[in-house]
């Protein structure tokens, strides 16, 4: 084969999003006013903070798709990069101990079916990455980038009081996402067909995807997580 042969792909999946467990951290506000005024006496809100409460992770699908370009530069060698978009998706569940606003342990998933659940749009980018082909399997690895366009995750939940006419605001002590992530990437592919592979593939972020300010050190410690991808390639031009 020449040495001058280039292959373009298109590839799209889906991926899901393994994380450890992590200790969590909240500020509670207790006790704040529908109203203001003269309509209700005045109140002053009773602030507290958890720390070091246990959150289990678990897994959610997403997905990933991307146009890739490589070189052959010897012997079934290549050198590629890729572009494309990949989503990071995943939810946990954490454990309040007994508090001022709850009487024994509460689980957030109880106040909330919203809590936990992560959704992180990113454009990825597999740059410099090599290949070696061993006749219907080829094997790739390389660095890969990741740049945040959206995320989709609640921090803050309400809790409302009726009866005396307040709320309560739990708030979990997350930051902001990282806009920029770099990570290693890895995966096998099999010809099924001359131009169709089925792939199999990992990506691990090297340092968390939370900015340290604003979020609890047990949660900043774990968060950097491992993708598993399964998919198929499809190679629509080679010259």
């Amino acid at each position: 084969m020449s040495a001058q042969n280039f292959d373009i792909k298109i590839s799209a999946g889906a991926d899901a999003t393994q994380m450890k467990n992590f200790n969590n951290g909240f500020t509670i506000i207790q006790g704040l006013p529908f109203k203001t005024g003269n309509e209700l006496p005045q109140k002053t809100p009773v602030v507290s903070k958890i720390e070091g409460a246990s959150s289990q992770t678990n897994y959610k699908v997403g997905f990933f798709a991307d146009a890739e370009i490589s070189k052959e530069f010897w012997n079934h060698w290549k050198l590629s990069i890729s572009l494309g978009v990949n989503q990071l998706a995943y939810t946990y569940d954490t454990k309040l101990p007994a508090n001022n606003l709850f009487e024994k342990d509460t689980m957030m998933k109880q106040i909330s079916d919203d809590f936990g659940e992560t959704k992180l749009l990113y454009i990825n980018s597999r740059f410099l990455n090599v290949s070696k082909s061993f006749g219907r399997v080829s094997l790739q690895l390389g660095p890969v980038v990741n740049y945040l366009v959206h995320k989709k995750y609640n921090a803050d939940f309400f809790i409302i009081d009726s009866v005396n006419s307040v709320f309560h605001v739990i708030s979990e002590q997350r930051g902001n996402p990282k806009k920029l992530k770099l990570g290693g990437h890895f995966n096998l592919r099999y010809k099924i067909l001359m131009p169709l592979e089925i792939m199999i593939g990992t990506q691990y972020f090297f340092n968390s995807i939370y900015e340290s300010v604003g979020t609890y050190e047990g949660m900043y410690k774990k968060s950097n997580p491992l993708q598993l991808q399964l998919g198929l390639s499809y190679r629509i031009a080679y010259f």
